[in-house]
């Protein structure tokens, strides 16, 4: 068996990887070719001794004779030696590979631990931050809550002040022709739009935020503009911020309107009824009017027909 095919055997019994065989061999087949290489130089010396030689250097030719004579041996040993060489020199190889890999592992293993670490104190900061605003929003929303509640107390409770019984009786229904449609709007707050549109038999609406519902009562309709119907917050802000109302009706409805606070804007709408705690109300020209106004400013054209029509400014 040759000194290849036993290396083969040991990566075949598992005492050397196949890899430390690879290199034994590649070894091995160099030590061939130079052992060839060494021979046939060796050959070549032979040859031009034998030529040269003279027939009396008989001490010369014995001693080539013991020479050849050891040469199997020698081979031998060169062999095993270039072997052992070989051998250690590719575990020595794969020492330093492994050790190689253990260290790039750890490397990668205390870098990806120490991006784990960054990344969670990232993480916390942010954390931390996030629930520093949300106290400060928290707080801010909660002083907006306290200070326009205030507001709005107060403003109703002067409201509630605002009496028109003392004028006698309204005329209400009277200020237009009887049989007339009304169009009844009930609104906590917001600006409301009405406009007059000739290819109409029945209202239209659109708006928000809030809640729009309109209904028929007999003849009339009503109109109800409300909060949203969300939590205690979303109640509350739906009735201290503005909304808007937009409404069209036909030519020959009437509108009456009772809302807290806002400003109403009226085009080509003939007859106007109702209340408004505070806001403005402008109209192009009305032929009917019974409304009280607290607070605000009232501009309109009155072109008043017959009956009784009555405008209250607190």
């Amino acid at each position: 068996m040759s000194d290849i095919d036993r290396v083969k055997q040991m990566a075949d019994d598992g005492h050397i990887t196949q890899e430390e065989a690879d290199q034994l061999i590649a070894v091995l087949r160099d030590v061939e070719a130079a052992e060839a290489s060494l021979e046939a130089a060796g050959s070549a010396g032979s040859s031009a001794s034998g030529t040269h030689a003279s027939p009396s250097d008989g001490a010369g030719e014995a001693d080539a004779a013991h020479a050849r004579a050891n040469e199997p041996a020698t081979r031998q040993t060169a062999h095993e030696t270039a072997y052992d060489t070989a051998r250690e020199a590719a575990r020595e190889a794969a020492r330093e590979a492994r050790e190689a890999a253990r260290n790039a592992a750890r490397d990668v293993r205390d870098a990806t631990r120490e991006a784990a670490r960054d990344a969670a104190r990232g993480a916390r900061d942010a954390a931390k931050h996030a629930a520093r605003e949300a106290r400060d929003s928290t707080r801010e929303a909660s002083r907006f809550a306290r200070e326009t509640g205030r507001e709005v107390r107060d403003a109703v409770a002067g409201l509630g002040r605002f009496e028109v019984g003392d004028i006698g009786e309204r005329p209400d229904k009277a200020i237009a022709p009887a049989g007339t449609p009304w169009v009844i709007v009930e609104m906590i707050g917001g600006d409301l739009d009405v406009t007059v549109d000739e290819a109409l038999e029945a209202p239209v609406t659109e708006g928000g935020p809030g809640n729009i519902e309109i209904e028929r009562d007999a003849g009339d309709f009503r109109v109800k503009f409300m909060p949203e119907r969300g939590n205690f917050i979303d109640r509350f802000l739906s009735t201290v911020r503005s909304g808007d109302l937009d409404i069209r009706i036909p030519p020959h409805f009437g509108l009456s309107v009772q809302a807290t606070a806002g400003d109403v804007d009226l085009h080509g709408v003939r007859y106007l009824r109702g209340r408004l705690r505070a806001g403005d109300v402008s109209a192009d020209v009305l032929e009917g009017v019974d409304f009280a106004l607290m607070a605000g400013e009232f501009d309109a054209t009155l072109d008043l027909k017959s009956g009784s029509h009555v405008l209250t400014i607190g």
